[in-house]
């Protein structure tokens, strides 16, 4: 609080010698503080956020991609934040904000979540085929999608209880407003329909192996397949 009574009093000495004739001193007093303290700050009202697993030994990642925080995008309510320190638990299918104002770390507001975006993964939330967060590999008239899910498996090693994590996927593709599971090629191609050996050709040229690079594969064919109706 009293940061913010000293900011608020320098800034007021401020905006006599820097308010522009086309701005209001309360609209350029906000402008600033909104770059310096925080214009993100709106998005910090999740339930707080205890990481009980932190404590435990565990064995691989429960976060999608690494345990650590890292920098993403964020779009709530049509509105686009950058910049934010958040990773998302596959536990318990929940993303979890840092604010760094007060240091804790919060549940982000899934019904108001447009999408976010993570290791240069974007994740929208859905509720079919059934609700929660779903990666989205490409977009166009067939869309392909990756669930992430994780378990804890309970192991001993060296005499001492260790969770292993165990992280599961599961693909789908969207055609209109059906989704189809995909757990092979041929489930895929499948979808696609008269244009499926055009795909199997294309993604043999492209030397995408699909049982190891699934969603490569599936992004491939998603783009090829809006090719081929051009």
């Amino acid at each position: 609080m009293k940061k913010l009574t000293l900011f608020f009093f320098l800034m007021g000495h401020i905006l006599f010698a820097q308010v522009s004739p086309s701005k209001t001193a309360e609209t350029y007093l906000a402008n600033i503080y909104d770059h310096l303290v925080g214009a993100n700050s709106s998005i910090y009202t999740g339930v707080r956020f205890i990481d009980n697993r932190a404590q435990q030994q565990t064995e691989g990642n429960y976060y999608y991609y690494q345990n650590d925080w890292t920098t993403g995008k964020l779009s709530i309510n049509g509105q686009l934040y950058d910049s934010i320190t958040m990773r998302y638990n596959l536990l318990l299918n929940q993303l979890v904000l840092l604010n760094h104002y007060t240091g804790e770390s919060l549940v982000a507001q899934k019904e108001s979540i447009d999408y976010f975006e993570l290791h240069n993964t974007k994740f929208i939330v859905r509720v079919k085929p059934a609700p929660g967060y779903y990666a989205q590999l490409s977009s166009g008239e067939v869309i392909p999608y990756v669930r992430y899910s994780c378990s804890a498996n309970e192991k001993i090693v060296n005499g001492k209880l260790v969770q292993e994590m165990i992280v599961r996927k599961k693909y789908f593709l969207q055609k209109e407003d059906i989704f189809y599971p995909v757990k092979s090629r041929r489930s895929a191609l499948k979808v696609f329909g008269s244009n499926a050996n055009e795909l199997k050709r294309n993604l043999r040229q492209a030397h995408i192996n699909f049982s190891s690079q699934k969603e490569v594969a599936l992004a491939a064919m998603s783009r090829y397949y809006d090719l081929l109706q051009k």
